[in-house]
């Protein structure tokens, strides 16, 4: 969504690009994972998968949706929904930091300044907010 986010992710090695550039290049992916919890999201990620393809739903909608369904099947796309993983498997990994999320968080706040913290994750400025809701070493 936002230009200004991806060179977190390109040091990372990863490719970016904004959907609307993706879908008007009728550019397709073999997988595709929709975490946007909108109906225009679905759409759109269903629009990026290949035929035979598999398109992961991490997300909740809030409410029903309209979606097109004929592409599903027309295209024989495979959906997964996908709401938590294995927590374990997770926290294993970012505790062996075999998975860098080094600067994936913008801004960090101890549960005192959470009113600012919300503030501040509205702000075009922010990627991820986090707050810390015990006490660190950090906090002393």
């Amino acid at each position: 969504r936002r230009r200004d986010a991806f060179p977190r992710f390109e040091e990372k090695g990863l490719k970016t690009g904004l959907v609307s550039d993706v879908l008007a290049s009728g550019r397709k992916f073999s997988v595709v994972v929709d975490c946007t919890g909108s109906a225009n999201g679905f759409d759109s990620a269903l629009n990026m998968t290949k035929p035979a393809g598999t398109l992961v739903m991490k997300s909740t909608f809030a409410g029903n949706t309209d979606a097109n369904l004929t592409k599903v099947v027309v295209d024989e796309i495979t959906l997964i929904g996908s709401r938590c993983g294995p927590f374990r498997v997770a926290l294993a990994l970012l505790e062996s930091q075999r998975v860098k999320v080094h600067g994936l968080i913008s801004h960090r706040f101890s549960l005192a300044q959470a009113p600012e913290a919300v503030a501040k994750a509205a702000a075009p400025d922010s990627f991820k907010v986090a707050i810390r809701v015990a006490p660190s070493a950090s906090d002393a």
